[in-house]
Parts: C-alpha cells; structure tokens; sequence
C-alpha cells in the first residue's frame, strides 16, 4: 500500500504530515511551495531566517511536563474553532465535539440513565462522538464516498481532540481551509443523517450525505 509505502521511507512525523496534505479538489497537479516567502520559492536567505526564528521560539517555550501529547485544549482550542469561516452552528457543534457533550446515547445514558448506549446505527458498539462520527460502519460508508481524504488521520480517529488538532494543523498550508470547511461540512452531515435516523427513522445512504455537505460548501464558496 501507497501508506505503508510513506512511513517505510519517511520518519513517522514527516510520513503523517504527507498524508495530511488533501489531494486537489480541482485535480491540479502538485508543486512546490515555500510558505516562509512572499513568492512562495525558496531562498537561503529565507532559510536562514527561518532557522533563526525557529531557535528563537524554542528557547522561548516552557519545558514540557508529562502527559498526553496533543494539548489542544481550553482557549487554544476555542480560537481555533471561532477563526473558521463557518457558521455558528458547525462552531458550536465541534466545541461539543471536543468538550465529549455532543447529546450521544452514551453521554445522555451516564447522565441521565434514559436509554441505551449503543449506536443507533450498527448497534454493536457503544456511542461515543469517535464512534458516532468515525469508526460506526455506517459513518465509514459515508466516508468511502467523500472526494477528500485525510489518509494521515486516520490512526487519531480514536480520539476527536486528537484528531482535530491534527486537522488543524494544516491550516498553516496553502488554500487548505477550503479542504479544511468541507470537512467540516462531512462531519456536520454525518451527525444530522445519525439524528435523523434516530429520532425520525430516516436514513440517507452515504453518496448523498457527501452530496449535501458538498452543496453547502460550494454555496459558501460563493459568498466568501
């Protein structure tokens, strides 16, 4: 495979960073592109610059303490979120997403005691935001039919504040929060198709939950 491929030639922080760059929506071919230039090429001068800044920011840094290693947390998290272009509802939801209060039925089951647990889709495993929005067997059709893929997220899947720090850190690339909305807009679709299968018995198959976040996107594109 392509991915195993990746992380046999490159070490693992640079095999992932690979794999979170999104293939072109517009089928554009690849090229290069130094960010830390006005013109986006490469100079010594510019990376000499750089490096200089780069040392200077690490000596700048706390020492780190123990404990887990995404610290996307608290306000940081908060910023990040409130910077995109979205709208307030998708801020508000992945805010849910990453304080674990998004009304699932294993939040509302240990709350509350009303209910069960389990999906309401495959019902084979316990609800919890990562199943709900990755790892149910239903969310991973839906998936399969996305025209974007982030291949160096998936081993986060497991873990949404994970996950999400990951995502954003491309943000920091080139005309990636255009792939950045669109994902999004899948993650908000899943969660309104898992809603409506819920509550009101309706299920949408996966080609059409993409097509609609694909729809919203594209008119937001329009007014941006």
């Amino acid at each position: 495979m392509e991915q195993d491929h990746i992380f046999q030639t490159f070490c693992r922080e640079d095999a992932e960073n690979i794999l979170c760059i999104p293939i072109s929506l517009a089928g554009r071919n690849d090229k290069l592109f130094w960010k830390y230039s006005a013109n986006g090429h490469y100079t010594a001068q510019s990376g000499y610059w750089r490096a200089k800044e780069e040392q200077k920011l690490s000596q700048q840094r706390p020492p780190q303490k123990g404990g887990p290693s995404n610290c996307f947390h608290g306000g940081n998290i908060w910023k990040s979120i409130w910077s995109l272009k979205i709208k307030n509802k998708l801020k508000h939801f992945l805010w849910k997403c990453t304080q674990e209060i998004l009304p699932i039925n294993t939040t509302i089951f240990r709350r509350i005691g009303k209910g069960l647990p389990m999906c309401c889709g495959c019902g084979e495993e316990e609800e919890f935001v990562e199943h709900c929005l990755f790892l149910c067997r239903l969310t991973k059709e839906i998936w399969r039919h996305a025209p974007l893929q982030w291949d160096g997220l998936n081993h986060l899947a497991g873990n949404f504040n994970s996950w999400f720090g990951k995502l954003m850190e491309a943000i920091k690339r080139k005309d990636s929060i255009e792939h950045i909305t669109l994902t999004i807009k899948f993650l908000w679709q899943i969660w309104k198709n898992r809603s409506h299968r819920q509550f009101e018995g309706q299920h949408t198959n996966g080609f059409n939950v993409i097509q609609k976040a694909m729809i919203e996107w594209m008119n937001l594109k329009m007014v941006w």
